[in-house]
């Protein structure tokens, strides 16, 4: 079983991005490594919640590359990730910044984000920088590691 087969087996991927191109980019760097993402273009808050609960119910967690600008009409990035951290306060999910500015959106999600739940990178990189350098699945390993909703750890194993 490769890498990406494991991940795939505990986690589910979000890209929710209103520019189409960025989306398309991001899946061709992510089918690269095995992994085939849920693609959110459009009432993303909506469409999130939806997906995060169907992702929870299959017994997985989401990994959301989450762009702060959204689209006329639509709530910024840093809105969303409050209002899931609100929305889901016992289980999570790797929240990960994908604009343009993402050191900066990265920045605002760490004085947003109140829950253990939640993780977000420490530093921010550019999406495929985070397969490139092996980032996921450190950042997997650890979000399984330090997950606790009444589950055994021992039974979500580790990836390696």
């Amino acid at each position: 079983m490769t890498e990406s087969d494991k991940l795939n087996d505990y986690f589910v991927y979000v890209i929710a991005d209103d520019d189409k191109r960025k989306v398309e980019m991001n899946k061709m760097v992510m089918s690269a490594f095995g992994i085939n993402p849920v693609c959110v273009e459009k009432d993303f808050y909506d469409n999130l919640i939806e997906h995060i609960y169907n992702i929870h119910d299959e017994g997985k967690f989401p990994i959301i590359f989450l762009d702060d600008n959204l689209g006329f009409g639509e709530r910024r990035g840093s809105e969303i990730v409050k209002l899931l951290n609100d929305a889901f306060k016992d289980k999570g999910g790797i929240l990960i910044p994908s604009s343009s500015n993402y050191k900066q959106q990265l920045d605002e999600w760490k004085d947003i984000l109140n829950t253990d739940v939640w993780t977000i990178p420490e530093e921010g990189k550019l999406p495929i920088e985070y397969f490139r350098d092996g980032d996921i699945e450190r950042y997997c390993n650890e979000y399984l590691e330090n997950f606790s909703n009444g589950e055994q750890k021992s039974e979500l194993g580790k990836i390696n």
